[in-house]
C-alpha cells in the first residue's frame, strides 16, 4: 500500500477507498500520541468455548472430549 495524505474536516477523517472497502463496518481502536494517530482494526475475538471447539480440526474422538469438557465447565460455572 502506498502512503496518501488526507484532511480532517469537521472531526472526520476521509480514509482511502481501499481501506474503506476492506474495513467496512470494522471495529477500530485509535491511539493518539502527540503528532501521531494510529488506527488499528480489531479482529474478531472468540466469545465462548463452543467457538474454540469448532475451530479445532482434530479427530472426532478429541472433539467429543472437548465437548464433554465444555459441558462440565458450563455446569460448574
Amino acid at each position: 500500500m502506498t502512503f496518501q495524505t488526507t484532511k480532517i474536516e469537521n472531526g472526520t477523517i476521509a480514509l482511502p477507498r481501499i481501506i474503506r472497502q476492506n474495513w467496512d463496518k470494522a471495529d477500530i481502536l485509535i491511539f493518539p500520541s502527540q503528532d501521531t494517530l494510529l488506527i488499528k482494526k480489531i479482529e474478531k475475538s472468540i466469545n465462548n468455548l463452543s467457538e474454540i471447539a469448532q475451530r479445532i480440526s482434530s479427530k472426532p474422538a478429541v472433539k467429543k472430549i472437548i465437548a464433554k469438557e465444555i459441558k462440565l465447565y458450563r455446569k460448574n460455572k
